[in-house]
């Protein structure tokens, strides 16, 4: 690919990227209808790329259930930990503070940094590769660069916030960042196994909306959890936040 083609598709992506956060902001931000709205449109589109990675296989009915299965935990699990996460009651501690738009906006804003701080780490630092049976783009650089770029832009997203940042924030930010790179691998493993370069065509630069999601279903995934076993549901931006 020539420097002009680089330039070209990093663009594209540039704008894709812009448009898809703008987007989810506008839905964190008015919640209710929106937010619903769009993680239904996600799961929608997500599944449905997710179906179509084996078409060409043929494969039976049963082994097509079960990956039918596996897809809706996997796209499913995501949604529904970011709705709880988006709709869960304030603390005492921060009345005046949305917490669930807060914790939100981290989450999303968490797995951007990570792609972005990664792409550029390992496209000009480059050095020895991760994992290259798997992703062959992808380096140690990438991985420290996506982890660096996460903190530093998560803490400047909670501060305009007026929110608090913490050496316990920073550790959960450096482990869903590297939650979210091994998202980014398992993408990369699934797509090798079905021989396709994409998931799909929904986003121009990126390909499907999973191959742009890949990371955030991760770190959604991890975050729902930990914010599961730390304490009540209905109050699981709290346990992500305040601890």
């Amino acid at each position: 690919m020539s420097t002009a083609d680089q330039f070209t598709d990093l663009k594209t992506r540039f704008i894709s990227a812009v448009i898809l956060v703008l987007v989810a902001f506008f839905c964190v931000w008015y919640g209710s209808f929106f937010m619903l709205l769009m993680m239904s449109a996600f799961a929608y589109i997500g599944l449905k790329e997710w179906m179509d990675l084996p078409k060409s296989r043929n494969y039976s009915d049963s082994t097509k259930r079960k990956w039918f299965g596996f897809g809706l935990l996997y796209v499913g699990w995501a949604c529904v930990s970011i709705l709880l996460i988006r709709y869960s009651e304030n603390s005492s501690a921060y009345p005046d503070i949305d917490l669930g738009f807060v914790a939100s906006c981290w989450i999303i804003s968490i797995a951007m940094a990570s792609d972005v701080g990664a792409y550029f780490a390992g496209r000009f630092v480059g050095g020895p590769k991760v994992a290259p049976a798997i992703s062959p783009n992808k380096t140690w650089a990438g991985v420290v660069g996506g982890v660096v770029v996460s903190i530093l832009f998560t803490s400047i997203v909670l501060f305009l916030l007026d929110f608090p940042v913490n050496s316990s924030i920073i550790k959960l930010v450096i482990v869903f960042s590297l939650i979210g790179q091994v998202g980014d691998f398992f993408e990369s493993y699934v797509k090798r196994r079905f021989k396709v370069k994409d998931t799909g065509s929904f986003l121009p630069g990126h390909g499907g909306l999973l191959d742009r999601m890949d990371g955030q279903i991760f770190i959604m995934i991890a975050a729902g959890v930990f914010a599961f076993f730390a304490g009540p549901m209905d109050q699981m931006a709290v346990s992500l936040l305040v601890w």
